[in-house]
């Protein structure tokens, strides 16, 4: 009886266990490619950097809650609610530059262009810190187109003298 049990223990195991047959697994590069169509593309956005406004100077667009001082032809001021860091950190990403003069209150930026448009806008970027905002003052420095220059003649008859005699044309001697 008791071969009869261990017996009994040592089969019915066995004859327990069945394999099961598993539907074959599919191809790697199909779920890949399943799984990379499912999950949404989201941009990270650092907490620390600045968004575009709908605020403009000189093409230029400044970050968002900016706020107007004043603007002229020639320049324009703006108080962006951010620390200069900040400040900086957006204007190099927007800006390409040729002299910088970077201190901790304070920065001059020359000769800056836009780096995503091919304008040929020129113009210098006052930075000022003043705590929890800074002062960004911009100066169109885009150069005027030159007039071609006149003639001696030309000028001569503009001011009212003959250009053979050197004296006043007789419509101007009065």
């Amino acid at each position: 009886m008791r071969r009869l049990a261990i017996l009994a223990l040592l089969v019915v195991p066995l004859g327990a266990c069945r394999k099961h047959r598993r539907a074959p697994p599919a191809p790697p590069a199909v779920v890949a490619q399943v799984a990379a169509a499912a999950a949404p593309v989201e941009e990270t956005v650092d907490p620390d950097e600045l968004l575009p406004g709908p605020t403009a100077a000189f093409g230029l667009s400044l970050p968002l809650s900016t706020q107007v001082r004043f603007e002229s032809n020639e320049t324009r001021m703006y108080y962006i609610p951010a620390e200069m860091p900040r400040v900086m950190r957006y204007l190099q990403q927007h800006l390409d530059y040729t002299t910088a003069d970077i201190h901790p209150l304070g920065a001059m930026i020359r000769n800056a262009r836009l780096r995503e448009h091919d304008d040929s806008k020129i113009f210098d970027v006052g930075v000022r810190d003043e705590g929890t905002r800074t002062l960004v003052t911009l100066w169109d420095r885009t150069p005027i187109p030159q007039v071609a220059p006149r003639s001696m003649d030309d000028a001569l008859r503009a001011a009212g003298i003959d250009p053979t005699t050197r004296q006043t044309m007789p419509r101007y001697n009065r």
